[in-house]
């Protein structure tokens, strides 16, 4: 079980789709925003007029496009119809709280009522410790095992999911402290601004913008940066104040990386790649659960077999967490199917 986007009627044709879309806009993928900075840089040709003319870019369109996927009548045909596929193979990401039976009734209350301060927990970590606890809770009831049952909480990172359940049944927390995953800013597919307000992601994208002409100045004057510290940049031309390393660039350079013909409009470029990168990884991430949907279903039929009576557990793909709180909100759900004496 799964909520499919509403274009598509089955999970190999919504997959089908995705792939068929990511290899047309692979060169979209592996793209960094500071690419758009560097001598060479090839958008479609008609997309370049996004950011050629200052005088009418506006940064409210950019945030309608990541805050609500919508496009602007001045942007061209192939953009508006990039944007369109975009919404239209992303997986449904709202909570239907009648997919958990009854279990999220009084959800809303009762996260409200839990206490911040006291658990040691975010308000995004109490959103899904308060969810996922009674998913699991309400598995282990239906499953008739309440007597017998102990939890193995695999990952258990801070051990707050472990704690609550706790409460209920023996629980086991297993993980592996000393491996951390670990992100680098220019490798990231881009940031899903989901749960962000208009403000906010003014301000990240204004911080990106920074820290990509950062990133192309060192290229070009290929320099290998240890130390940070911030010089201020007031250029009339420019108008950006830029981090740089003054033990190992002058400001003499940074003005003239500035007055560089690859830098014109540089706040433009990078806006534009961020926000529509944000879009594409809303699809990269949809592809990534359909695959291991698909994958769980599979293993899940015995050779030979493809009738859905066939299969041993029930695998289903839904949307748990209020997506304001905690926008990679799907989970997973297994369940052994009842063997019939």
């Amino acid at each position: 079980m799964m909520r499919l986007p509403a274009s598509f009627a089955s999970p190999e044709e919504l997959c089908a789709a995705l792939v068929e879309f990511i290899v047309a806009f692979k060169w979209l993928c592996v793209l960094r925003a500071n690419d758009a900075l560097l001598l060479g840089f090839d958008w479609p040709t008609d997309w370049t007029l996004l950011y050629q003319d200052d005088t009418v870019f506006n940064s409210d369109h950019w945030i309608d496009l990541v805050k609500d996927g919508l496009s602007h009548h001045s942007w061209p045909d192939s953009l508006k119809d990039f944007i369109h596929q975009c919404n239209t193979l992303k997986l449904p990401r709202k909570v239907i709280p009648s997919d958990f039976g009854t279990i999220l009734q009084d959800i809303e209350t009762s996260s409200c009522s839990l206490d911040q301060s006291s658990s040691g927990m975010n308000r995004k970590k109490l959103h899904e410790v308060e969810r996922f606890s009674r998913v699991i809770i309400d598995f282990v009831t239906k499953a008739g095992i309440s007597d017998t049952a102990t939890i193995v909480d695999v990952g258990a990172g801070q051990g707050y999911l472990t704690h609550r359940l706790s409460t209920e049944y023996p629980c086991v927390a297993v993980d592996f402290d000393q491996i951390q995953t670990r992100y680098d800013s220019l490798n990231l597919s881009c940031q899903n601004y989901d749960k962000f307000s208009r403000q906010e992601i003014e301000s990240n994208l204004n911080n990106h913008a920074m820290l990509s002409l950062l990133d192309s100045l060192f290229d070009y004057y290929h320099v290998d940066p240890i130390a940070k510290t911030f010089v201020t940049v007031d250029d009339d031309d420019s108008r950006y104040r830029i981090w740089g390393y003054l033990d190992l660039l002058s400001h003499a350079q940074i003005q003239e990386f500035m007055q560089l013909p690859v830098t014109k409009n540089a706040k433009l470029k990078i806006y534009a790649t961020h926000c529509i990168k944000s879009l594409m990884s809303r699809v990269l991430e949809s592809l990534v659960l359909m695959d291991r949907f698909m994958a769980l279903d599979e293993m899940n039929r015995p050779k030979g077999f493809s009738d859905i009576g066939t299969r041993r557990i029930t695998v289903k793909m839904l949307n748990l967490f209020d997506v304001a709180e905690s926008p990679r909100n799907v989970v997973f759900l297994a369940e052994k199917q009842k063997v019939r004496a």
